[in-house]
């Protein structure tokens, strides 16, 4: 067993020794390991299941640092989602105060919406759709011409 192979073996022999229920293998790992490193000789047999040992311990630790980085991954996608959802939300209430219809009463909104809703599934979405997106389109223009005017009085 080579320098380096002896350090990790102290090393994952500290950190089991810290666990609070190691498994069967690692148990056996921090004893065949306290026997080498105290200078008992090891039969082949045994050397080889250290060494077997070690791997398996080695790929544990790997696929702890896999699970970890997935379950880092999984969480920034959530995060990401989180902020989208926020940031169309903000978008969706400033289209209610930009409509002057923040003082509103929030039941009030919501029967407006379903309201508007229904009505276009009856009467056919597509022109009512087409009509309301003009006018909302031109609303927004409106708003940002008056905006860049502004800018430019300062």
């Amino acid at each position: 067993m080579n320098r380096n192979s002896e350090n990790y073996l102290h090393t994952q022999m500290a950190l089991i020794k810290s666990l609070q229920n190691p498994s069967d293998q690692q148990l056996k790992l921090v004893d065949l390991g306290a026997r080498y490193l105290q200078g008992h000789r090891l039969t082949t047999a045994e050397l080889r299941a250290m060494e077997a040992l070690i791997l398996c311990e080695k790929s544990r630790c790997r696929a702890e640092a896999a699970a970890a980085k997935a379950a880092h991954a999984l969480k920034n996608e959530k995060v990401q989602a989180h902020r989208i959802r926020t940031r169309r939300l903000i978008e969706l209430g400033g289209l209610v105060e930009l409509a002057q219809l923040g003082d509103w009463d929030k039941g009030l909104l919501i029967g407006a919406f379903t309201h508007m809703k229904l009505q276009c599934a009856r009467d056919g979405w597509e022109k009512i759709a087409a009509m309301l997106k003009a006018d909302g389109d031109q609303i927004l223009e409106s708003r940002s011409v008056a905006k860049t005017r502004q800018l430019k009085d300062q």
